[in-house]
C-alpha cells in the first residue's frame, strides 16, 4: 500500500530541471523501521530526482541519537541507511548510484527523535565510476553537486553544525530501557573460530530482532501515555482510565492482557489502548519466538567457553605472531561472554513481560 502511494506521488510530481532538496527521513528509537508515513513520500522525492538527472548520484546517511553503546549505534545507523536505499531501490531508482553510509550517533538535532534520522546527499559523478561513500562524506559541499542551492547537503551530512557531538552527548541522559544489550561479536581472524561465532550469530539476528521490536512498543506506549522518567506504567495506566471511567474493558486471552474501549472516550484514551494491546503483542511474540534460544544456546556456550584454551595453538598453526595470538585469544573471551548473555537476555525478556501483564491487569483490579 505504501509504494502505491510512492509510486502515485513520483508518476504525479511536475518533473523539475534543478534538483532539489529532499529532507530526512525520521525512525522510531533503535529501530530500522520508518516513523511516519510521510516518510515514504521523501523517498519517492529522492527516487524523482534520480530518474530525471542521469548523471546524479545519492548518498543515503544515517544516524543514531546518542543512547546505548557506540557499536550498536553505528550498526543501527548502517541499518537505517540499508533500508532506506532498499526502498530506494524498491521505487525504481538504479541501484549502481545509491551509495549508503552509517555515520554513528550524532546529538545535533533539536531533538533527540530528530537525531534518528536518514539524510539525502544528491552529488554529480562519472557515469559507472562513482566515488566511495567515505570519499563524499570527507569532500565537505566542494567538488559534489548538492541537491540544494546552498551547497551544504554534503556538509550537513557529516553530522557537523558547529556543535560538538561530544559536549552535546555528556548533556544526553540515556533512559532506563532504552539501551539494547551489546552482543556483537568479535572476528578474530582465525578461520575455524569465526565459523563457530557465526552459528551463534543467527540466535543474536532473532534476540536483537524481538528487543526491537519490544523497545519499540515500548516507546510508544510511553510517548502516548505521556510517561516523563521515573513514571510508573501502572500509575500512567490508572490516570488514562480516569479520563474514561468504565470505558475501557480487561480480558485475558492466551493468558496475555487485552484492552477494547468503546467508541465514545476520548481519542487519546483510544490510542492509550491500541498502544497497551501494541505492547502486549510485542512482549507476547517475543517470547513465543525467543522460546527454543536458550536450549539452542545451552550448547553452544559449553563449546565457546573451551575455545580460549585452544587459540594459541591454532594461531601457531596460522603463523600469528604473539602479539596477534593475545588480540585473537581477547577476541575469543569477549564472544564467550556475549554468547552467555544469550539466554541472560532471554530469561529477562520473560520477567519483563510477566511483570508488565501482571500490572495491565492490576490496574483493573
Amino acid at each position: 500500500m505504501r509504494w502505491m502511494l510512492l509510486l502515485f506521488m513520483v508518476g504525479c510530481w511536475p518533473k523539475k530541471a534543478t534538483v532539489s532538496a529532499v529532507d530526512p527521513v525520521h525512525f522510531s528509537s533503535g529501530s530500522s523501521q520508518l516513523a511516519q508515513q510521510t516518510d515514504y513520500i521523501r523517498i519517492g522525492q529522492a527516487v524523482q530526482q534520480l530518474q530525471e538527472n542521469s548523471n546524479l548520484y545519492l548518498l543515503v546517511v544515517g544516524y543514531s541519537d546518542p543512547s546505548g553503546s557506540a557499536e550498536t549505534n553505528q550498526r543501527l545507523s548502517q541499518a537505517r541507511a540499508e533500508y532506506v536505499r532498499s526502498l530506494v531501490l524498491e521505487g525504481g531508482a538504479d541501484g549502481s548510484r545509491v551509495l549508503t553510509k552509517g555515520a554513528g550517533e550524532t546529538s545535533d538535532g533539536s531533538s533527540v527523535s530528530e537525531s534518528r534520522r536518514c539524510e539525502f546527499v544528491f552529488y554529480e559523478g562519472s557515469k559507472g565510476a562513482p566515488p566511495s561513500a567515505d570519499t563524499v562524506m570527507a569532500s565537505g559541499s566542494s567538488g559534489s553537486s548538492s541537491a540544494d542551492s546552498s551547497g551544504d547537503a554534503v556538509a550537513d551530512a557529516s553530522g557537523s553544525s558547529g556543535k560538538s557531538d561530544k559536549k552535546s552527548k555528556s548533556k544526553k541522559k540515556k533512559k532506563k530501557g532504552d539501551e539494547l544489550p551489546d552482543l556483537t561479536l568479535a572476528k578474530t581472524g582465525l578461520t575455524d573460530i569465526d565459523s563457530f561465532f557465526g552459528k551463534v550469530q543467527p540466535l543474536i539476528d532473532s534476540l536483537m530482532s524481538a528487543l526491537t521490536r519490544v523497545r519499540d512498543a515500548r516507546t510508544k506506549l510511553e510517548e502516548v501515555l505521556g510517561m516523563a522518567s521515573g513514571d510508573t506504567l501502572d500509575a500512567a495506566l490508572g490516570e488514562m482510565l480516569a479520563q474514561a471511567p468504565g470505558a475501557v474493558k480487561l480480558k485475558l486471552v492466551n493468558g496475555k492482557p487485552q484492552l477494547s474501549v468503546s467508541a465514545s472516550a476520548p481519542s487519546q484514551v483510544g490510542q492509550g489502548v491500541t498502544a497497551v494491546n501494541g505492547l502486549v503483542g510485542a512482549l507476547g511474540g517475543a517470547v513465543k519466538d525467543l522460546a527454543p534460544i536458550p536450549n539452542q544456546a545451552k550448547a553452544l556456550i559449553a563449546e565457546a567457553k573451551a575455545l580460549p584454551a585452544k587459540v594459541p595453538n591454532i594461531a601457531k598453526e596460522a603463523g600469528l605472531s604473539a602479539g596477534e595470538t593475545l588480540k585473537a585469544v581477547k577476541a575469543v573471551k569477549d564472544n564467550v561472554v556475549v554468547v552467555t548473555k544469550i539466554p541472560t537476555e532471554v530469561v529477562k525478556l520473560g520477567k519483563e513481560a510477566a511483570e508488565t501483564f501482571k500490572v495491565i491487569q492490576g490496574a483493573f483490579a
